[in-house]
């Protein structure tokens, strides 16, 4: 048989799934043909159907170093690195068969791949564009350049992408439940709820659509419809945990006691993530029962899960404080750039569950103040954090742009739009720079009772890791002080302080000074959160349909056991307010 017949009978064994014996066989070809570097690359190929990657790699640089001009090999290579997160070597990989082929579909997509695996979201979309211009119709190649452009808080972009495969997939409802979340993520939440809603007329029996569906509708204040919803869902695909925890939060006691019994099976048998789902339901419903005991043992057990999967850097997250910090050290607030067109930011900023939410609820119940929730502008700054970079009168331009572009059409045409993203409290000085006209509302809670809301929440999955431990929250907490120090050091007069405490005692007087911080005219209803028609995307949407109260206040006492190692983790010199406790 000549060695042609050979590689073909080989290929056409690993082609039909019979890996091992195309790979003991390629091992008596090399023996018998001698290294000849197709046969390297069949032994790889088999190597990687029989689910053994890490071990096609040899065989793969053999087939390369036989002959460097072995293109098919260098792609088959590429994609084995990506799939092991080694996408750091592709590039180098495909240099040869880039040079060769620079319009070879494949290799587009894979440095596309690679760039976005490290982050490089400029040279990913640039790759991702250049491959959907040799591949005009495939519908995987614009959902990865949204991947890439979402990445890049380039949130319209990415909705313009899903809508071109919407266009030649129109009945696939994982793409318009895709294009949903974009729109809710950019604000358009009108539109957010057409796209949900397009996606259950296309696939009525799709729990994933139907829980998207009663997401939104739960924002929007439509809480019995989003109950219905969340109990269909249920009902198409029993023991999900997300729509468990949805419907434990929301039903009645009487509701949630036929409910439990499942749960409670479901709990001692899961792992994992659903076990930690599943432990914030019993919790809701212990709490609901007045079972206090057991809702701490379901939350602690459902926190211990969640550490085990969100691990939090201690060392990342300082570091982060570090560059900001040594950058910012010796900046007078009067460097700052010109005032930019169009409407002015609010930035509400403080821990999670300290209050932001209704903040901005309150301003959102103003005409001329449009709520936007926790934007994305943030990630446009950590690379030029993370690369020492110049935040020039060029790069502040482009940050403005970058920022405004995903503002959505309503916000396009306010004076105001709030942004509550937690972190934005990190970046006062590059917005301060970038925005030298918008309001900064620092509001401050208790600490105590800040941990402990953050200690009975579930947040998205992998945001906010140190929440889940009572000394990672401590460490994290001071991280917070030590940076909200420096910003009230160099901003004394931009920055507004406002209590938690304060709002729900008082919040005709609260709101009334917000209104003059923000030169708009005070109105009755910005006393009354829980009438707000907008739309509220975080945990305390179903809370803040009801009117202000202080149920909320004083919740630690009685709790300092729990509270211990969070206490003994604070630093006195940041907390001065705790220091006489």
């Amino acid at each position: 048989m000549s060695l042609q017949n050979e590689l073909n009978r080989l290929f056409s064994m690993v082609s039909q799934g019979k890996s091992k014996k195309a790979l003991a066989q390629a091992k008596a070809a090399i023996r018998r043909y001698g290294q000849h570097p197709a046969l390297f690359h069949i032994s790889a190929l088999a190597q990687c159907a029989a689910g053994k990657q890490r071990e096609a790699i040899p065989n793969f640089q053999k087939a390369l170093k036989l002959d460097p001009d072995f293109h098919d090999a260098a792609k088959a290579y590429a994609t084995v690195l990506i799939k092991l997160g080694q996408a750091k070597q592709v590039v180098s990989v495909l240099r040869r068969a880039s040079a060769a082929l620079p319009d070879d579909p494949a290799i587009a997509k894979l440095t596309a791949l690679a760039k976005f695996s490290e982050r490089q979201l400029d040279a990913a979309s640039e790759a991702a564009t250049h491959f959907l211009q040799l591949q005009p119709d495939d519908v995987q190649g614009y959902l990865l350049r949204a991947d890439i452009f979402e990445a890049g808080n380039r949130l319209k972009e990415a909705a313009e992408d899903v809508m071109h495969a919407i266009a030649k997939v129109p009945n696939d409802p994982e793409l318009w439940i895709r294009l949903s979340m974009l729109n809710a993520e950019r604000g358009e939440h009108d539109a957010a709820l057409q796209t949900a809603e397009q996606a259950v007329s296309i696939a009525p029996d799709y729990p994933r659509a139907i829980m998207q569906q009663a997401n939104l509708l739960l924002g929007a204040g439509f809480r019995s419809e989003a109950i219905q919803g969340y109990r269909r869902a249920l009902t198409l695909n029993p023991g999900e945990p997300e729509t468990i925890d949805q419907l434990a939060k929301l039903q009645t006691t009487e509701e949630n006691a036929g409910l439990e019994p499942s749960v409670a099976s479901l709990f001692k048998s899961a792992k994992g993530r659903n076990r930690a789902i599943l432990g914030f339901a019993l919790t809701a419903i212990a709490e609901q029962k007045g079972d206090n005991a057991a809702a701490q043992s379901y939350l602690s057990a459902a926190n211990r899960e969640m550490a085990k999967l969100t691990p939090y850097s201690r060392k990342s997250e300082q570091t982060v404080n570090d560059k900001i910090m040594g950058r910012y050290a010796d900046v007078k607030p009067s460097e700052q750039s010109e005032n930019h067109k169009g409407p002015c930011p609010i930035f509400i900023l403080g821990l999670p569950r300290s209050g932001t939410t209704l903040i901005e609820t309150i301003l959102g119940n103003h005409p001329d103040i449009s709520p936007l929730g926790e934007r994305d502008s943030c990630d446009l700054l950590y690379p030029v954090i993370d690369g020492n970079l110049v935040f020039d009168k060029t790069a502040t331009d482009e940050f403005v742009r970058r920022d405004q572009a995903e503002l959505s059409e309503e916000a396009k045409g306010s004076r105001f739009y709030t942004d509550k993203m937690p972190e934005n409290h990190r970046m006062i000085g590059f917005l301060k720079t970038a925005y030298p006209d918008c309001r900064i509302i620092h509001v401050k809670r208790d600490p105590r009772d800040t941990a402990l809301s953050m200690w009975r929440a579930r947040f998205a999955d992998g945001a906010l890791a140190y929440t889940y431990d009572f000394s990672d929250m401590a460490h994290r907490f001071n991280l917070y002080a030590e940076m909200m120090q420096m910003w009230q050091r160099l901003y004394p007069d931009e920055i507004h302080v406002v209590h938690y405490e304060d709002v729900v005692s008082d919040p005709v007087s609260v709101s009334k000074r917000l209104a003059d911080l923000c030169d708009v005219t005070w109105l009755d209803a910005m006393a009354h959160p829980e009438t707000s028609a907008n739309t509220v995307r975080t945990l305390t949407a179903y809370q803040l349909r009801q009117p202000v109260h202080s149920r909320s206040v004083g919740k630690w006492p009685g709790k300092e056991d729990l509270l211990k190692p969070f206490l003994d983790g604070l630093d006195p010199k940041l907390w001065p307010e705790l220091a006489a406790v």
